[in-house]
């Protein structure tokens, strides 16, 4: 049998109790009237106090052996917290700071007269070049990489990323 779902931050203290009494219940073979008897004692407190809830509190709440219990199991059932590793930090900066210097190269493709930038070759010269499109590509693909998908953002930066690759590429067999 599976655990119960951790109660939401916002559930009222009656869906806490719900969860104390199928958390004994399931994973600790407790009779249900034993297990009610004991998820009484959370009087009042939503799932956040519930989550948030010390070791000692919930000794003192549910006494030594049950509030262990609940501890672990509220400790088992919440979900870990994402860690950010430095490369997952300089991928993403590099991501950016080559999206922005593409994106100005793109500007100053298509808009070299309202820049007042003399020669129109020379912008065109610039965003044809590959390396821009390369760079970004690369940078993008890798943030989105090491981030595994966990946002639209990183979607949009892998897809964006392959496309910029891709126009690199053919830029380059020129």
């Amino acid at each position: 049998m599976s655990s119960p779902l951790l109660p939401s931050t916002s559930a009222p203290a009656s869906t806490v109790r719900n969860y104390i009494t199928q958390t004994l219940i399931t994973t600790h073979a407790v009779t249900p009237d034993v297990a009610e008897l004991v998820a009484e004692k959370w009087d009042i407190g939503r799932g956040h106090e519930f989550r948030q809830a010390s070791l000692g509190h919930l000794q003192r709440v549910f006494g030594d052996n049950v509030g262990l219990c609940l501890y672990h199991a509220v400790r088992e059932a919440s979900p870990a917290p994402v860690e950010v590793t430095r490369l997952q930090v300089w991928s993403l900066a590099a991501a950016d700071i080559t999206g922005l210097l593409l994106m100005g190269v793109v500007i100053l493709r298509f808009m070299p007269s309202v820049l007042g930038l003399g020669d129109q070759r020379d912008p065109i010269m610039w965003a044809a070049n590959p390396a821009w499109w390369l760079a970004f590509g690369v940078c993008a693909v890798n943030a989105a990489y090491q981030r595994r998908i966990q946002s639209i953002r990183d979607g949009l930066l892998l897809v964006g990323g392959w496309l910029a690759f891709l126009v690199g590429i053919k830029l380059a067999q020129r």
